[in-house]
């Protein structure tokens, strides 16, 4: 296939338009939430942290992605489990939640993500629940060994629009 060059002088004004790009997922809305605190719970059943955001869609069929990036910790022994709410409904398919962590004594920068389907454009409120299993607590947020000024993470609520 041979290429054709043409000088910009031979195009006309007007005759170049921008192509309409359906189906992408625009970004709409978005929320953010820096996290400066450390949150821990003894619970083992999924219990509200504390953590929460709030997003208010521009039409029913949009979508929104939820993002949590921080560190986590468990002590030695057990599970630290993580899920997505909105409101009080768990979105996740199970008790254990979007996500678990067994990875005891070490502090790890996670990142956890979930679509969610509101069908609504009145403001919605996500919350972060977790729970841990054995004898230790389960911390989001906290300050790792190597940074002992205190950990940031951060949450997001982005409105992807239909």
């Amino acid at each position: 296939m041979s290429v054709t060059t043409i000088p910009t002088a031979g195009i006309a004004d007007g005759a170049v338009t921008v192509a309409k790009a359906t189906g992408f997922g625009k970004i709409g809305a978005v929320s953010t939430l820096d996290l400066t605190s450390t949150y821990n719970t003894s619970s083992s059943s999924l219990t509200a942290s504390g953590i929460s955001i709030n997003i208010t869609p521009s039409a029913t069929t949009s979508k929104v992605l939820l993002i949590l990036s921080c560190n986590m910790y468990i002590n030695t022994d057990g599970y630290g489990f993580l899920a997505f709410y909105r409101g009080t409904t768990n979105l996740a398919d199970s008790s254990y939640g979007h996500f678990q962590m067994n990875e005891p004594d070490n502090y790890f920068m996670n990142t956890v993500s979930h679509v969610d389907s509101p069908s609504s454009s009145s403001q919605q409120t996500y919350n972060i629940y977790y729970a841990k299993t054995g004898s230790n607590n389960f911390y989001l947020n906290p300050s790792s060994q190597a940074n002992n000024d205190g950990a940031e993470g951060t949450f997001v609520a982005m409105e992807i629009l239909a």
